[in-house]
Order: C-alpha cells, then structure tokens, then sequence
C-alpha cells in the first residue's frame, strides 16, 4: 500500500464541505457596477434620472435585511434595547454616498474614506464597543481585523457605515424623510441632492405597490388613557398620510378602541370623506381593550372585505392590554382563521422605547414597526410599503389565492406546522424566492428559488426544515395585466415536486461548484496556504477552522518527508496524527458546549482565537518535538486560564502524547530532535 493511501485511510482525506450549487448570497461578493447620475429627466416623475444598474436597488435592500436586519433583532430579543437600531427609511436605503458625478462606480455602496474606516476600529465609547460585540456575536465578524479592501463588498460596506454613523451621533436612524436628510447634509460624502431623487424614488415605487394592488385596509387604533392627547393628534396626521398613497382599488377602514371599541369608518365608505373622519375622530381614554377593537375589525373585514384583495390589519397601540387573556385568545383567531390576513403592528408611546410592550406586539406580528413622534407626522415611505405589501400569513388547510398587477411581487408567510407540503400556481410565468430565516427573502438573499410555469402547478415538499417558510413570487417581467398566484395544502395530481431547504453556504474565500449530481462542493477561490483555504481573520470561528486544517496538512508533511517516507511506523504515526487531530478538534469545538465549565466572561472565545494564532505559529516549527510541546501547553493551559475543558478534553491531549512517546522510543531521528 502507497504511503499516501494509507494516510487518507488512517488520517482521513482532506476536508471539503458541502454546499448548495446555484446559490449565491451577492451581500457578500465584491462588487463593481455603475449607475448613471442626471442621464436624460425622467418625465412622470420630474427630475433627473437615476438609472441603477439591474439589481442594485434590491442588492441594498438585500443587504439591509440581512445585515442590519439581524442586527437590530439582536438589539431588541437578546439585549432588550428596542431604540438603538430603530430604523425607519432612506438613510441607508437611500442614494449611493459616494456618487458625485456620471458613471458612479458602485464598488463601495456606503462610502467611508480610509481615514474614516481607520476610525470604525478605533470605538471607545460604551455603546461603540457593544455594536462591535453584536456585529460579531451575529455575523461572526471580528471588526478589529477587518482591512479596507472589504469595503468593495455589501455586507462589510453596510456595516462600516453603521459604526461611522453610530460614532457621528446619528443612531438610530430614525425620523422622518427631512430629519434624515439633516443627517445626510452633515456627513462627508452623502450627496443630498441624489437623497432626495432617491426619495422620490423610494415614494413612487411604494405608491405604485399600494395603488397596483386591491387593498382592504383596517386599522385598528389606540385611543385608552396611556396614549395621551398628543399621542392621539399623532395617529391622526399618520392615518392621512396613509391615505395619500392609497389608489383606487384601495379601501381603508378604522376602528378605535379604549374601554369599548367603535367603528370610525368602513370599508366600503371610500376615500373621499376618510380625511375629515380621522380628523373628527376624538381621544376618548380609558383602558386598553385591545381584543374589542381588533374583534370589530375581523368581524367587519369578514362581513366587507373583497375576495380578491389583500386584507390587512394594522394595530397601532402602546402594547399594553387590560386583558390579556382575551388579547391572547384574539390573535390565535385571527391567525387560525380561513381568510388569510397580512398583520402589522405599529408600536407608539411617549417615548420611542420606553412605554411600548414590544412582547405583545411581537405576538400580533415581528418585526413590529416602532415610530417616534417625528416619524409619526411625516412618516417614511418603509413603514407604508409594509402596510400596502407586508407578508401575508397562510396557515390554514383551505384554498388561498392573492394577486397584483403590473409585476407587482407578492409575499407570502406560510406555516407549514401541520404538513410540510404544499402546491402553489400562478396564472401567469412566476418565480419564487424562498427563506426559512428572512422575512422578506430578496434576488440577491435567500435560501434558494424556484420557477413556476404559468398553469402549472408546483408541489413544494420542504423536508424536515423549520416549519415556516417566507417566499416572494416574482411574476414575469413583461407581465403587464392581474396576476394571481393559488396556494392549497392538498396535492394536484398533475403538479411537479420541488424540494426545497436551506441553503449549504461556503466559507471565506470559496465558491461553490456544482457536481453534477444536485450537490455541490466548496472550492477554494484563492490560491491554497499550507495546504488549506485561508479564511480570512475577520472571521474568527472560520480563521480557526483553517488553522487546524492547515497545522493537520503541515504535520502530515513532517510526519512523512525525508526519512520518515518510508514504511517503518506508518500506521504509528498515522495514529498520532489522528489523535493531534481529535485534541485539538476537542478543545476547539466542545468547548462552547461545555459553557458550565468555562467563566461567563469568555465562553471559550478567547480560547479559540489564541488556539488560531498558536496553530499558526506552530505551522512555522520544524522541530516536531517542539510542536508536541507547544501544542500540549497552549491547549491545556488556555483552557485552564478561561476555566474551560472537560476530563473528556484533557484526556484527548494526553493521548496525543502517549502515542508521541510510543514514536519516540521508535524514531531514532526524532529522538535526536527532543535531545536538542
């Protein structure tokens, strides 16, 4: 048997991970795409044309929702701050920061200048540095060790930027479209004038969805004590504002509740007299019974609502119930009934955090949208696109169906709980984006997609993923009449199955190549170091993953070049080099599972980025003796300092080291090398 063949027996091949072929997360590939500035007016809407590439508009999108997104539920489950990472428009959705003329290269999407980079890493300030530790404990990013050169990519781009703004005072990002132009006035490169055509942008497209679109709209309205007659004045000015996007085939109705709930206006009263109802609609105070007033509305949307439109309710309160039983016992009804509803909850006190019951919002609907008293009176186009074309929930085994018009998008949320199968149809070409994880999966974020040919039905079978799953039915692009997309939880016999699941992501600096087979394997997309693909420090949990594999391939090296070649202690030092192997595996993943041995202040972080930094270092030795030794000391003695490890850890590194002692009563050379 060759040496090699009998090492990969023992010692086990090199790694290479699986991965989902088709799928790419654009969020965090370098990009270098060009928009032009002022190039011809765009005459509907009456100024200068901004033409984005195709996609990039959504690319920001995509990478708001996946960066900041997860970002601000950090904040607001695992830290309980609901208004740092408030977030509520154009900032960073909005104009390129670093356009200045026509073509503007797109490489940086949020520019900072080096100096200013240079700065992000440099955070003193107490909440500087608890950013720092989220973007980490979510994105696995340790900030310190990032270069500038990342800024050409979305994801490390997007959060440069929301360090810069943090340090500059301008967190959270919230506000209306004029407080946040303010902001982007008094920044170094935020073109103002591309922010407010980005505006306009950002407005018209949302009208569009709101006024494409058959609409039944209720809000729901808080009008108890707690809300105050300030409060109340706010909710009015926001219910016309709402009013204005609006179109046609869109109908709103409003109900208030306090200590009992009335109907203001129904939904089959119009648009023309909404304004003046709103503005006659009086505070009464009172307590807050919460489940009469969102009682009335599903009552009265079941009596009124249009088959073919989207229904909505929209719950504006402070969160706090008088009657939470009832509260509770409300929600499931709705959630459960056969008509499907897209719920949206819009939290609101006298402060932007303090006197909202963010848990009882959540129940209604997550992410709730949480306005302050400026956002109030002139809201941000987001938190309308939301009410207009929010998720709609589908949970129930009855037929539903939801159209648009004109290419209109359609997301839907389905809870799969009760069976992981169902059929989905569209009348027109349609393709679908799908996510386990994001509520709004996007182009360019999702954990996959699939197309679905016009009259004919797909059946989609999810497997054993989470029971809920988010799409986004895209319909064709030249799509210029009503589509409507069906959803049924039994099975048509002529439908073709699509399964679906999570998608198999690489590591750092690897691409995923398909093998013919509908798997794919991840390949190193830069040249290889110590026989290994290097993941970028950046990235601490990966760094550490290369680490190992590259000590494991240097020790492989040393353990059969020159005159350990030949075939004398072959299966000895194979099993020494499994053994390395299992130690430093042992100590490098358990750790973390271990956390009742380990001080609450490291949980085993600072010791695997010192396992990194000493595996590589270790890599540089030639004197086998002196790894052994190294590597038992570093192992045992950085898992004691962080009152980390377990009998079973420990019992591992002393395994390495009886079967190094077997070689080395046998190997006369590497006993020379221990002697010096």
């Amino acid at each position: 048997m060759k040496l090699s063949s009998l090492f990969v027996m023992l010692y086990g091949a090199s790694a290479v991970d699986e991965c989902t072929p088709g799928w790419t997360d654009k969020t965090t590939e370098a990009i270098e795409e060009a928009i032009d500035l002022g190039n011809g007016t765009d005459a509907r809407l009456g100024w200068p044309y901004v033409k984005y590439t195709p996609g990039m508009y959504n690319l920001r999108k995509s990478t708001i929702t996946k960066y900041f997104g997860q970002l601000q539920n950090y904040y607001e489950y695992t830290l309980g701050d609901v208004k740092t990472m408030n977030e509520n428009g154009f900032l960073l959705k909005a104009a390129d920061t670093n356009c200045r003329k026509a073509p503007c290269y797109n490489s940086r999407i949020w520019y900072l200048t080096p100096t200013e980079f240079e700065a992000t890493k440099s955070v003193t300030s107490t909440e500087g540095k608890k950013l720092l530790m989220a973007i980490k404990a979510v994105h696995g990013i340790d900030w310190h060790q990032v270069t500038y050169d990342k800024m050409t990519t979305p994801g490390f781009s997007l959060l440069a930027y929301v360090i810069h703004l943090q340090q500059r005072g301008f967190m959270p990002i919230s506000g209306n479209n004029d407080s946040q132009l303010d902001i982007c006035d008094q920044l170094t490169y935020c073109d103002t004038t591309l922010f407010e055509n980005s505006s306009r942008f950002i407005r018209t497209d949302v009208e569009l969805s709101c006024q494409q679109r058959d609409n039944d709209i209720m809000f729901v309205v808080d009008s108890s004590g707690s809300v105050g007659s300030a409060g109340f004045a706010r909710v009015r000015n926001f219910l016309k504002e709402v009013k204005s996007y609006m179109g046609s085939t869109s109908r709103i109705g409003v109900v208030r509740f306090a200590t009992n709930s009335e109907l203001i206006w129904g939904l089959d009263d119009g648009l023309d007299g909404f304004t003046n109802a709103v503005t006659n609609m009086a505070w009464t105070m009172g307590g807050t019974y919460t489940a009469k007033g969102l009682d009335l509305a599903y009552d009265h949307m079941l009596l009124r609502g249009r088959r073919s439109a989207t229904k909505t309710i929209v719950l504006m309160t402070d969160g706090y119930t008088s009657n939470q039983s009832a509260y509770d016992a409300e929600i499931k009804k709705i959630k459960g009934s056969s008509v499907s509803f897209n719920l949206q909850a819009i939290g609101f006190g006298y402060t932007m955090n303090a006197n909202v019951n963010m848990e009882d919002l959540k129940e209604f609907n997550q992410p709730p949208q949480i306005l302050d008293s400026v956002t109030f009176d002139n809201p941000a186009s987001a938190i309308i696109q939301d009410i207009c074309a929010g998720a709609i929930g589908y949970q129930n085994i009855a037929d539903f169906e939801t159209c648009s018009y004109n290419g209109q998008s359609m997301n839907i949320a389905i809870d799969l709980s009760h069976k992981n199968t169902f059929t989905i149809e569209s009348n027109n070409n349609a393709y679908v984006v799908y996510s386990f994880s994001s509520q709004k999966p996007t182009d360019h974020f999702n954990d996959g997609q699939f197309v679905v040919p016009a009259g004919q039905p797909q059946e989609i079978k999810s497997g054993d993923e989470p029971q809920k799953i988010y799409i986004n039915v895209f319909p064709q692009d030249t799509a210029t009449d009503k589509t409507c997309v069906k959803i049924n939880s039994s099975l048509t016999r002529s439908a073709t199955t699509v399964n679906i699941g999570t998608a198999k992501t690489c590591h750092d600096n690897e691409t995923c190549q398909a093998n013919g087979d509908g798997t794919g394997s991840c390949v190193c997309s830069v040249p290889l170091e110590n026989g290994a693909c290097p993941y970028g420090s950046y990235y601490p949990a990966q760094h550490a993953l290369y680490a190992k594999r590259a000590l494991f391939n240097t020790l492989e090296a040393k353990m059969t070049s020159g005159a350990r070649s030949s075939v004398k202690n072959q299966p000895l030092r194979a099993r020494y080099l499994q053994r390395v192997k299992d130690a430093v595996n042992s100590f490098s993943s358990n750790i973390v599972s271990h956390k009742k041995h380990c001080k609450n202040n490291h949980n085993g972080e600072s010791h695997r980025q010192i396992d990194a930094a000493t595996l590589l270092d270790l890599i540089k030795e030639d004197n086998l003796c002196k790894i052994k030794s190294t590597l038992k000391n570093s192992l045992k003695g950085a898992a004691q300092a962080h009152g980390c490890g377990s009998a079973s850890e420990h019992k591992a590194v002393k395994r390495a080291e009886k079967t190094f002692n077997k070689l080395l009563a046998r190997d006369a050379e590497l006993r020379e090398q221990c002697n010096h």
